[in-house]
């Protein structure tokens, strides 16, 4: 009976393993398990992360190599620390070295696993390039929803005053049309009286002279 208990436990040990190992493997975040600063395990994508070359036996490699050199203390001593309990600083951001010489900010967090000999370090990578980028074009679209919001404030306004423009002429046009009758008979009197004006001495002669029946013949 003690044996079968026994039993129980290591499969179920073994299965707890096996989903552990399914995690790290299909994450999107590097992953890398350490022993002290040595790696242990990596996942596809911390590979890819550091162009390291699918077929290249990492175990045992000191990880502070991909690390760049100015980073490589600090991240060292931060490793060593979360490795001894410590829970601060809860993240670590560093330059890692990619195979081809060229660094990529990346931002590091960790957990201590269990294992046959004790605990390892699983570090977490993720790259904050990647990151940036996104932030970048949420900070771009969000540049491009004001902008779609002032133009559509924009046309709304011009219609508005377009349609009051075509408001007053309507009234213009509607008030000349009641108007002009009146307007062009005022117009022909002055026209007339342009025309033929008369002249003050014209005028004094035609006030001296009597009414008609009124003289002697």
């Amino acid at each position: 009976r003690q044996q079968g208990r026994i039993d129980n436990i290591k499969r179920a040990l073994r299965r707890s393993r096996i989903r552990a190992q399914a995690v790290v493997e299909a994450s999107p975040d590097g992953i890398v398990l350490l022993r002290g600063t040595q790696i242990a395990h990596v996942n596809p994508a911390l590979r890819d992360l550091l162009a390291i070359p699918p077929d290249e036996d990492l175990v045992g490699a000191e990880f502070l190599d991909s690390v760049a050199t100015e980073d490589r203390n600090a991240l060292g001593e931060w490793i060593r620390l979360r490795q001894s309990g410590a829970v601060e600083p809860v993240h670590f951001d560093f330059r890692g070295l990619r195979r081809s010489g060229a660094t990529l900010s990346l931002e590091a967090s960790c957990a201590l696993v269990p294992y046959e000999q004790g605990r390892q370090l699983a570090l977490f990578l993720r790259d904050l390039s990647e990151r940036q980028v996104v932030a970048h074009r949420a900070r771009h679209f969000d540049r491009l929803e004001v902008l779609a919001d002032a133009a559509a404030n924009f046309v709304d306004e011009f219609e508005a005053v377009y349609k009051r423009i075509r408001s007053l002429s309507r009234d213009a046009l509607a008030a000349d049309l009641v108007h002009a009758p009146g307007q062009e008979h005022a117009a022909g009197q002055r026209d007339l009286e342009v025309v033929a004006p008369l002249s003050a001495r014209e005028l004094e002669l035609h006030l001296e002279r009597p009414p008609s029946g009124l003289v002697d013949d």
